[in-house]
């Protein structure tokens, strides 16, 4: 079973690696993002750690080459579609290349418009090096995407939970829990991610300060509404959304409605995301 799940992985990556030389050579970065990156970062040998698509994160202003380079080399783009990733109003496309897919990201939220704070400032900073054209975030920027996508989930898999232990440890390592903390809070998000540490903390005893816990519990929870809000609807843009959005956001929800009305496309119900359970 082991060496059928390395075998999967090492597919996998030779499918995109030429995707990755060529970005490299033209300067271009792209970053390993949840599996793609632990799973060579974290966990014994690749196999060990499953993955189902290969997920980069990319820099927006670098949506269009990027895609260019997929498409040259085979790849085709399965959904939403390439206009409304390249323009922004949803921050996630998919391609494909015979059994593997690829998921590119330019944004944690789906509808980057709906979310709440801002995503960490250093987030393409001292990236750590994994191949050519591929770097992965720093290890607290690593944590906190990865507690970010697991909070907008209806479910956690259970390997998310070793993801998130294991990453708390590389945090406690490299001493960057100051530099997590103040980028958790930037998100106004913080209760969410302080119950999910907890959660990992007091069943999985990760390394997680106490006071980091009690900082992301005290923020202010005005960005909570807008989870919550998304939770109990689609996978679209929602009333509640609207209501804390102004600006450039505003703006953005109203063409991403629109798009979906046109499309008519149905998208998974979110449920609302549980209490975390008081064991995993």
């Amino acid at each position: 079973m082991a060496l059928l799940s390395e075998s999967i992985w090492i597919r996998r990556e030779e499918a995109v690696m030429p995707v990755l030389r060529r970005l490299g050579a033209a300067g271009i970065t792209v970053w390993a993002f949840k599996g793609f990156d632990l799973a060579r970062s974290l966990y014994p040998f690749t196999g060990a750690r499953s993955m189902s698509d290969i997920d980069l994160f990319l820099r927006t202003g670098e949506r269009g080459p990027v895609l260019e380079a997929f498409r040259d080399h085979g790849w085709t783009v399965a959904t939403p579609g390439r206009g409304i990733f390249a323009s922004g109003i949803v921050s996630e496309v998919k391609l494909r290349k015979l059994d593997t897919m690829a998921e590119l990201h330019s944004h944690i939220f789906y509808f980057p418009a709906t979310f709440p704070g801002s995503l960490p400032h250093d987030l393409f900073r001292g990236g750590r090096r994994l191949a050519p054209g591929l770097l992965a975030f720093s290890w607290h920027n690593s944590l906190l995407m990865v507690a970010l996508h697991a909070l907008i989930n209806s479910w956690m898999r259970p390997v998310w939970w070793v993801d998130l232990s294991l990453l708390c440890s590389k945090v406690t390592e490299t001493g960057t829990w100051r530099e997590f903390t103040l980028n958790a809070t930037r998100t106004r998000l913080g209760p969410s991610i302080h119950s999910l540490l907890a959660a990992v903390s007091s069943n999985l005893c990760a390394e997680v300060p106490g006071k980091v816990l009690d900082m992301l519990e005290s923020q202010g929870s005005d960005g909570e509404a807008i989870l919550e809000g998304l939770r109990k609807g689609k996978k679209v843009p929602t009333l509640m959304s609207l209501r804390y959005l102004n600006g450039w956001r505003r703006s953005s929800w109203f063409y991403a409605l629109i798009w979906m009305i046109i499309s008519r496309r149905r998208f998974q119900v979110w449920e609302n995301l549980p209490r975390i359970p008081p064991q995993l």
